[in-house]
Parts: C-alpha cells; structure tokens; sequence
C-alpha cells in the first residue's frame, strides 16, 4: 500500500498558479472594462 502513484513537481505546482492567476487577473479586467465577469470581452 506504501507505492508511489504519482508525482507533482514544484514546476508543475507553479505553472497551476500562474495558470490561475492569468486567468483571474483576464477576468477581472473584462469586468472593469464592463464586459461581465466570468466572459470574455472579445466574444462581445
């Protein structure tokens, strides 16, 4: 039962993060700008 099954690298962690934060700080711009949040200003 001790077995490793998977492995998540410090890389692999970050680039989630980063993910994510483009995709608020995307988000929260097309809010400002008026275009709604949670869509996409260029399908306005």
């Amino acid at each position: 039962m001790n077995e490793i099954v998977g492995v998540i690298t410090i890389r692999d962690t970050m680039n989630a993060i980063i993910r994510d934060q483009r995709y608020t700080i995307k988000d929260l711009e097309n809010y400002i700008l008026g275009g709604g949040y949670g869509t996409d200003a260029n399908q306005q």
